[in-house]
């Protein structure tokens, strides 16, 4: 009797999962369906205005989209994308779509002279979406054109680096922090005693070399005199219809303007032909690759994610049950 109800209560519980399972592998079918919805009205929507979108795998002659998005902590992948545009023939211009507000010094300097030196090959302009400030700009700064909506936030030519003095707060605590150092300026900047003059003179001369670089590549990418370019070098954040009478920006218009211009400038009839170059990671982007709306793409894979995770959890954790002793 005992064992009958054992069996019983396993049956109980082996129902409830495998319930359990059905509804997660429902609910990810629907986050899925969904998905490819969203997806194909983004195409359409792209198609409608004018261009299309194809694999990175099509060698027929396309436009290569490079997206430079959020903070730029390195380069790595946005190196690859440059280099694959670079060395691939069917790729006959390229876009860099920028919606970042900056980042690390080194990265942004080095994706900088990729594209100095992929402008020399193929057409490059850059298509900034809701912000391309500081590192963001000094990556736009590369390329032939800059294209910017009205309300773009960008430039912000500057340079900044910011410490906490702490040291106040642990006297307060009594605290005693002992930091041993080999180099007089090693601990500069450290959070556990004041700035010292002679060191901030020293950060302040480190900025301003960092900055004079900024302006200088900056008037380069836009073939411009320093000169014309130091007034609006003081961090200032401006909207692109700012940026443009700055000289900053040279159009005002979205990514679909800036497709437009590429698509003329290098003779492509018909709907010019769009690729994402960044390699797809995953089954997700596989199925359905790279979408306009990243947003929501973004959204419903954690979903998904997450839901055909726990089914994957149950489905191992269903056999426990039903083998139990």
């Amino acid at each position: 009797m005992h064992e009958m109800e054992n069996r019983g209560h396993m049956s109980k519980n082996s129902g409830w999962k495998w319930g359990l399972l059905s509804m997660a592998i429902v609910i990810g079918g629907v986050c899925a369906l969904g998905t490819s919805c969203f997806w194909f009205l983004g195409k359409t929507a792209t198609i409608s205005t004018g261009s299309t979108w194809t694999d990175k795998r099509d060698k027929r002659d396309k436009i290569g989209i490079v997206e430079v998005l959020g903070g730029i902590e390195n380069s790595r992948e946005i190196l690859e994308d440059i280099r694959e545009v670079s060395r691939e023939d069917s790729y006959k211009a390229v876009i860099i779509r920028i919606d970042s507000p900056g980042g690390a010094v080194g990265a942004s300097q080095e994706i900088y002279e990729a594209l100095m030196r992929l402008r020399e090959k193929k057409p490059v302009v850059a298509s900034m979406e809701n912000i391309a400030a500081s590192g963001g700009y000094y990556i736009a700064s590369a390329t032939d054109t800059i294209f910017a909506n009205s309300g773009t936030l960008t430039a912000s030519i500057g340079v900044i680096i910011a410490s906490a003095d702490l040291s106040k707060l642990m006297q307060w605590a009594k605290v005693d922090m002992n930091v041993l150092t080999a180099g007089e300026q090693k601990d500069v900047l450290s959070p556990y005693r004041p700035l010292k003059d002679k060191e901030r003179a020293a950060i302040k001369e480190l900025l301003s070399d960092i900055h004079e670089s900024f302006i200088g590549a900056v008037a380069q990418g836009r073939k411009k005199a320093v000169e014309e370019i130091r007034p609006w070098a003081d961090g200032r954040i401006m909207t692109g219809r700012q940026a443009k009478e700055a000289g900053l920006v040279d159009e005002l218009g979205g990514f679909e303007v800036a497709v437009e211009h590429i698509a003329k400038r290098v003779g492509m009839k018909g709907k010019p032909r769009l690729s994402y170059v960044r390699r797809e990671k995953g089954v997700f982007e596989r199925l359905f690759g790279p979408t306009p709306g990243q947003g929501t793409q973004t959204w419903v894979r954690e979903v998904v994610k997450g839901v055909l995770g726990a089914a994957v959890e149950e489905v191992q954790e269903v056999p426990k049950l039903k083998y139990q002793p």
